[in-house]
Parts: structure tokens; sequence; C-alpha cells
């Protein structure tokens, strides 16, 4: 995100997550967090950014682990080397980095695994161009997320380190079924008659099919 938006839109989120939740310890609309060790984890991936500097917002309403309940979180400059970027989060925490540049924000996507998904968010075609040809990832949803999962039509699925194929509709039937190459001979099969020995023929095939 640009440098200079990143603390509102922080902060906006955090703001929208309390509308939206105002409480979360006993909301049986947010979802819980089933293992106490993923909570856990979550717990020492903000402690780790928070040690190195990150600035960290959330709802902050007490009791929400014990209840399984991990509040929504928002990380500004969690560090590069950080489980929070460098391993798949599997929780309500969203980190977010500054950028001065688009270069700067393609060259960090980059210099990283390849992601599983792209959200883009812009209405400027010629920033939406750049996005789609510098950054490699996989399915790809423009001002929105996860959206491009539920077209049928899409084929959905990871490159490299976060996966390989495509799935869904015909790709996903092509992906999981084996096509078997069936080739019968017609009437006459030239190929017997270029066998040895050579003769007129096969100096005539081979010439034509080698341009010699």
């Amino acid at each position: 995100m640009p440098a200079a938006q990143v603390q509102a839109f922080a902060q906006l989120v955090i703001e929208d997550v309390k509308r939206s939740y105002p409480s979360v310890a006993g909301n049986a609309d947010y979802s819980g967090i089933l293992l106490a060790r993923q909570r856990e984890r979550l717990t020492r991936a903000l402690e780790e950014a928070r040690a190195a500097g990150a600035t960290i917002l959330s709802h902050g309403e007490a009791g929400c682990l014990e209840t399984g309940k991990f509040p929504p979180t928002v990380v500004i400059g969690a560090p590069a080397d950080g489980v929070l970027l460098r391993e798949e989060i599997f929780g309500p925490v969203l980190p977010v980095v500054p950028y001065e540049m688009l270069d700067d924000a393609l060259s960090f996507i980059a210099e990283r695994e390849r992601p599983l998904a792209l959200y883009c968010f812009t209405n400027d075609a010629q920033s939406r161009s750049r996005v789609l040809d510098s950054a490699v990832s996989g399915g790809v949803t423009l001002n929105g997320t996860l959206l491009h999962i539920a077209q049928d039509a899409l084929p959905f699925g990871g490159i490299g380190p976060s996966g390989t194929g495509a799935y869904h509709g015909r790709d996903g039937f092509l992906r999981l079924s084996h096509a078997r190459g069936v080739y019968k001979v017609g009437f006459i099969n030239v190929f017997e008659r270029l066998g040895p020995p050579w003769g007129r023929l096969a100096s005539f095939v081979t010439q034509v099919f080698t341009g010699r």
C-alpha cells in the first residue's frame, strides 16, 4: 500500500471491524480458531513483529483467546524475514507493507515465493496492466478478494511453491483425467514403405521433410 495511506487504511480497517463485530469474544457470528496451538502461533508471530518495531492495531477486546477467538489485527511494518511475511497466516491478521512507488511493490513480490492469489485494487488501467504483467501468481481478483475462486469457468490453482495445476470446471476435468492417445493407421502406411533398402522414394521424402 502507498506509504502515505498506510496508517489511515489500518485505522479504517479496525473501525470497520468494530462496527461489524462490536464484540468478538462472545460473538456467535465471529468464527473461532479451534486449535490452541494455532492461536498461540499467531500470538507469537505478533510478538515477533512487535519486537521488531512493527505497529499493531487490533480490536482490543479482552478475553478473546480464552473463548477460542482471535481478534482482527492489522500489522504495519512486519519484519521481512518474520513469520507474518514468510508463512501462510491462517488467521485474521493482515500485514500491511508500505511502498513509495509501484515498482517497489512489484520488486517485493518478485523477490519472494509465488503467491496463490493476487488482489489488485486500482481503477487505473495502466497500473492494473503493470501489476498483471509483472507479478506472477495463481488466480487474480481485481478490486476484490477471493471471488475468482467461486467462478467455475475460471481455472483455480497456484504456481510454483503455492501449488501445481489448475482446477474447477473444464480445467478440473482435464487436470484430474488421463487423456489416452489412440492413433489408427490408414489404409496405406507410408512409413512402412520408407524402410530399408532405401530407394528413390525414401530420398524424395527425406528431401521434402528436410528441405535438402
